[in-house]
C-alpha cells in the first residue's frame, strides 16, 4: 500500500494551525476580559456589602436614640491618607479597614456626648496605634489623626499603613 503525499495538504495544515492559534489567543483575551470584569464586580459587591452593613447599623442606632439628642448615635470613620508618603491603600483594603475600625468604635454609640468630652483619651486609645490583622492577607497599623464630636455624631479621621515586621 502506498503512503499518500502530504505536499497536497501542506496549505491545509498551515491554515488549521493558524486557526488553532487564533482560537487559543482569542480564548486567552476573552478570559482576561472576563477576569477583569469579575474582579470589578467583586470589588463593587464588597463595597456595597460594607455600605449596607454601615447603613443598617446607623439606621438601628438612629431609631433607637431618636428621642435623645445628647447621645452619640452615629460613628463616621474616614481615611485621611497614608503615613510618611507610603503608597496609597487599595480600595478593598480601605473598605475592610474602615469596617473594622467602625466595629471597634461601636461601643461609643449610645454613650452621652459628655462622656467623650470628659475623657477623650479613653476613646482615642480604642484605635490609635492599633494593629488590624489579616485584611486581605496583610496586617495594617492605624494612627488616629482627629476626632470630631458634632451633635449626635462622632467623626474620626485615621491614617493607615502596612505593618512591617522586623
Amino acid at each position: 500500500m502506498r503512503v499518500p503525499p502530504f505536499e497536497r495538504y501542506r496549505g491545509l495544515l498551515s491554515g488549521f494551525g493558524l486557526f488553532l492559534c487564533g482560537g487559543v489567543i482569542g480564548s486567552a483575551v476573552f478570559m482576561s476580559i472576563f477576569q477583569h470584569n469579575f474582579s470589578l464586580l467583586k470589588m463593587n459587591n464588597d463595597r456595597l456589602a460594607v455600605e449596607n452593613k454601615r447603613l443598617t447599623q446607623d439606621n438601628l442606632a438612629l431609631t433607637k436614640f431618636k428621642n435623645r439628642q445628647s447621645v452619640i448615635s452615629k460613628v463616621d470613620v474616614r481615611l485621611a491618607g497614608n503615613v510618611n508618603g507610603v503608597a496609597p491603600l487599595d480600595k478593598a483594603v480601605e473598605l475592610g479597614l474602615l469596617d473594622r475600625i467602625r466595629g471597634d468604635l461601636q461601643v461609643v454609640v449610645g454613650q452621652p456626648m459628655s462622656a467623650v468630652t470628659d475623657n477623650p483619651q479613653l476613646y482615642q486609645n480604642l484605635i490609635d496605634r492599633k494593629v488590624y490583622y489579616n485584611i486581605y492577607e496583610k496586617d495594617y497599623i492605624v494612627y488616629l489623626k482627629t476626632m470630631l464630636l458634632s451633635p449626635s455624631q462622632l467623626t474620626v479621621w485615621v491614617t493607615a499603613s502596612e505593618l512591617i515586621r522586623q
